[in-house]
């Protein structure tokens, strides 16, 4: 088996036109040098072990074993540990690109790249850098990066959610025992079972806590909040509503 680990370049893609392009901008720079072109994953991952190149392009719609999943393999195979493995393809759906991500691909560019941004890109990572489009560079930032959702287990009883969601939109003791057939005497004692499991004493706080931990919305209903405090006021100076 040779290795060959210095700006050398062999391609994974089942367009033969496609193929030829990419060989000839390969070959045509001084900074590369062309190893082969294989038409499916089932074809490099039998050959590729007997020339390991720098860096291998792969096509993700591939017949058989796709893109993704043939990065995989490769990865996983004797000598591919410092190969730099690229996905070169017209998809660019967050799932697509995640994958390949995930199996090992060391970048992710898309297939109208420019000529010289394509090999600017391909010179990066054989560097040891992450090969990607300035788009697919943002899609996988909002996808890894968006504001993560509160975790904790949710402590309340499914009546006690429900009380806890007509409180933030304020309504009083009496309009939830209404809504939900109740008696204000149990309303009661659902909103002070509230208070012990969310460790709070008023309203307005079992809202902010409950926004907190995933129980309401992210945002709180202002007027409802507002509300609350005002009942909470009210309820420090004697005054049950």
């Amino acid at each position: 088996m040779t290795i060959h680990s210095e700006f050398s370049v062999s391609i994974i893609e089942d367009n033969s036109e496609a193929a030829k392009r990419i060989q000839s901008l390969i070959a045509g720079s001084p900074d590369f040098v062309f190893y082969d072109h294989y038409s499916s994953a089932e074809q490099a991952i039998r050959k590729l072990p007997a020339r390991i190149p720098c860096l291998v392009l792969v096509d993700i719609n591939l017949p058989g074993i796709d893109g993704a999943e043939c990065i995989r393999r490769l990865r996983s195979m004797p000598g591919f540990t410092a190969v730099r493995l690229v996905v070169l393809t017209v998809f660019e759906d967050a799932n697509t690109i995640i994958r390949s991500i995930q199996n090992g691909a060391n970048g992710y560019l898309l297939k109208d790249i420019s000529s010289a941004l394509l090999l600017a890109e391909l010179k990066v990572a054989c560097l040891g850098g992450a090969a990607m489009n300035a788009s697919i560079a943002e899609g996988i930032l909002q996808a890894y990066f968006q504001p993560v959702a509160a975790t904790e287990p949710n402590p309340l009883s499914p009546r006690e959610n429900e009380v806890i969601n007509y409180i933030s939109l304020g309504m009083t003791y009496n309009e939830i025992a209404n809504e939900l057939s109740l008696s204000a005497h149990t309303v009661r004692r659902h909103i002070e079972n509230i208070y012990r499991k969310l460790e709070v004493n008023s309203r307005s706080q079992a809202i902010q806590r409950s926004h907190e931990i995933g129980l309401l919305p992210a945002n709180p209903p202002v007027p409802g909040l507002k509300l609350a405090r005002e009942r909470d006021g009210a309820e420090a100076k004697g005054t049950r509503q």
